[in-house]
């Protein structure tokens, strides 16, 4: 594009030679006159041709890789716990749960349309580990004394014991280099252990438990971000110096209803890292 604008230049030159009005005062309008208008018209057409864009077609260059690889990883750690009291009763619930949970994704190639490139996972599993621990306290009057229930809800689960499970993923990038990511996180079959325990010292103290498998992971839910009940989303921008990386952080906080009108935060983040190639 330089080299043509260099020609068009020396060939407007040439073209005012031949004016035989401008004989007497070529020399003088060709160096002190024509040339600072020249420039003023070449500057910048020569600052937007030579310089480029980000592709040949005005699209961002993370559009133009054709496959993809990458993990997206949920982390929470709760320790909290909630007071109800109504009259002489006081109930209290205490939860702890730590979750690290991961999808790692193998290559795929990416679809290209005019404007996005998207792909989706088929059959994408994710695994880790899930402890969740929640604790119901009732404290009452029982004949002459206090009195106090427990009834403790424990859930386990790890892939090394149940498996990887199943989940969805889906990813498509912009022309303008902003990206955006969903993510699913199912369960199958029954891998969760289960243990549920109730003890009270109501007069003959009593204690039971019993264990089970259940359909579902601890927090599995929170792959599809929730913010104070509302659903979000994973989304991010292009960094135009690596345009191949793609990696990013969601931290959110969402809410735990333990009795009505208590409620605990939740928070939990979401991190994603992404490589394209072609």
């Amino acid at each position: 594009m330089c080299l043509s604008i260099h020609h068009r230049f020396n060939d407007v030159i040439e073209s005012l030679k031949t004016f035989s009005f401008l004989s007497r005062y070529r020399e003088w309008f060709l160096f002190k006159g024509a040339c600072p208008l020249l420039l003023l018209f070449l500057v910048p057409c020569l600052l937007t041709s030579c310089e480029g864009s980000l592709s040949d077609d005005g699209d961002h260059p993370a559009t133009k890789y054709q496959f993809i690889t990458g993990s997206i990883s949920l982390k929470i750690h709760l320790s909290d716990s909630g007071t109800l009291i109504d009259g002489s009763t006081i109930d209290t619930k205490y939860e702890n749960a730590a979750i690290d949970l991961s999808f790692h994704l193998p290559v795929v190639s990416l679809s290209q349309s005019p404007g996005v490139s998207n792909t989706t996972w088929k059959d994408p599993v994710y695994g880790g580990s899930a402890y969740w621990s929640e604790v119901h306290t009732t404290e009452y009057d029982c004949e002459d004394t206090r009195a106090t229930d427990f009834d403790t809800t424990i859930r386990v689960y790890a892939d090394t014991a149940s498996g990887f499970q199943p989940g969805g993923v889906q990813f498509s990038i912009q022309s303008d280099g902003s990206y955006g990511i969903s993510v699913t996180a199912l369960s199958s079959g029954t891998p969760t252990t289960e243990i549920h325990s109730l003890a009270t010292n109501c007069k003959l103290p009593t204690y039971t438990s019993n264990s089970t498998k259940v359909s579902e992971v601890p927090f599995n839910n929170y792959f599809t971000p929730y913010t104070n009940g509302a659903k979000g989303s994973l989304t991010g921008m292009t960094d135009k110096s690596e345009p191949s990386h793609l990696k990013g952080t969601f931290n959110g906080t969402d809410i735990m209803t333990l009795f009505s009108q208590v409620t605990i935060p939740v928070t939990y983040t979401i991190t994603w890292d992404f490589t394209m190639s072609n």
